[in-house]
């Protein structure tokens, strides 16, 4: 006969609030209480998150939200509590709701425009100074290619930059120009590269060819900050230093990438919707089968505990039955005048016989002692004679 609680249903029983310490949410809960009984089961174990409410079509909707980003999307129902939302289609709307919430802009990739304008307008004002130190070189559209060499007979058939080939260490100088001139063919790479890294942006905006144009514009920034800091001007002051526009190319940079900031959630809109609605359902998943389990549980202890009940209430009945099966000891009559009678005078002659009894052991005392006494006076009298 089992009497006891299964020891599995035992163990999801006692360790139920444990593993989830909350994790009924009924509609009868405050909603702020529900939120985060349902999102434990959609953020990862251990991760810290917070509830955060907006606003979509007219209504209070609620995000589960990490460093990590987003995790579920919550929205009331019809019995005046929460669901999650799990439709792709409707989480786009909601995030789009909530990135705006949040401050983030979905038109800010229009900004990206006037970065490229800028960078097109700045991209000539070194040119003229970069010919004048080529001139200067004797490479004024004959470009020496970094053939040191070709460099070096370009540089002694002029004046002016003769000077400067046999100064300091042989050769020196012409690995200066070599350098330059490199450096200032990697910037007008990278000014094209922006170019069309900007036209992939403005025929489809996506993570991918915004992130690319970011690149391109950090490359321009990096060239131009390598062949401005040329020792052909600060080491030889063989020339002026052009326009590179330093200055104008950060401002322009640090604009493009905090128009990404702000658009950034919009990018990857339909991406994370899919992920959100993925984790959704698994924990929705999870929660059932928990729940299923912890259900299956209680009814067992439930069937357990009326089989308890079952069992004592039999036992209790069989003893009941024992106790009626035993016959009981019969009533005594009542007693008879008649036997009162001779009770008394049994009573009466019990007692005569012991005052009897009582007064014959005096009388013997009695002669014993009348005995003695003339025993002792016979002898006195004997006495007397002799």
């Amino acid at each position: 006969m089992r009497t006891g609680i299964p020891a599995s249903a035992l163990l999801l029983l006692s360790l139920a609030s444990c593993l989830y310490p909350a994790n009924n949410a009924s509609s009868a809960q405050p909603i702020g209480q529900q939120m985060p009984e349902l999102a434990q089961y959609i953020v990862p174990r251990g991760e810290q998150f917070s509830i955060e409410n907006f606003t979509f079509q007219n209504a209070t909707a609620y995000a589960a939200t990490s460093d990590s980003g987003t995790y579920a999307i919550f929205s009331k129902n019809a019995t005046g509590g929460v669901s999650p939302v799990t439709d792709p289609g409707q989480i786009q709307l909601y995030l789009s709701a909530f990135y705006l919430s949040a401050g983030y802009d979905p038109l800010a990739l229009k900004n990206l425009a006037m970065v490229h304008t800028g960078l097109s307008g700045i991209e000539g004002n070194r040119k003229s100074g970069e010919a004048e130190c080529f001139r200067l070189m004797g490479m004024e559209g004959r470009p020496c290619n970094g053939d040191f060499e070709l460099c070096k007979a370009y540089c002694i058939g002029t004046p002016f930059c003769n000077n400067f080939a046999y100064g300091g260490e042989l050769g020196e100088f012409i690995r200066v120009i070599i350098e330059f001139e490199n450096n200032t063919r990697n910037l007008d790479s990278a000014y094209r590269n922006e170019s069309l890294a900007y036209s992939a942006v403005a025929a489809n905006s996506t993570q991918d060819s915004v992130s690319s144009y970011l690149s391109a514009i950090g490359a321009i920034n990096r060239a131009a900050t390598k062949v401005s800091s040329s020792s052909l001007f600060y080491g030889y002051s063989f020339c002026f230093t052009p326009d590179y526009s330093l200055p104008s190319i950060t401002t322009l940079q640090l604009s493009a990438q905090n128009a990404y900031r702000q658009n950034s959630p919009f990018l990857l809109l339909p991406m994370n919707a899919e992920l959100i609605r993925n984790r959704t359902l698994e924990g929705m998943a999870a929660k059932a089968k928990f729940e299923s389990a912890l259900e299956a549980a209680r009814q067992a202890a439930e069937r357990q505990r009326k089989e308890a009940e079952q069992n004592l209430s039999s036992r209790l009945n069989a003893e009941k039955n024992d106790s009626k099966a035993i016959a009981p000891p019969a009533p005594r009559q009542p007693v008879s005048t008649e036997l009162l009678a001779i009770a008394a005078a049994a009573v009466g002659l019990a007692l005569l016989g012991i005052l009897a009894y009582f007064a014959m052991k005096q009388h013997k005392a009695k002669g014993r002692k009348a005995s003695e006494a003339f025993q002792k006076a016979e002898e006195d009298l004997g006495k007397k004679k002799r």
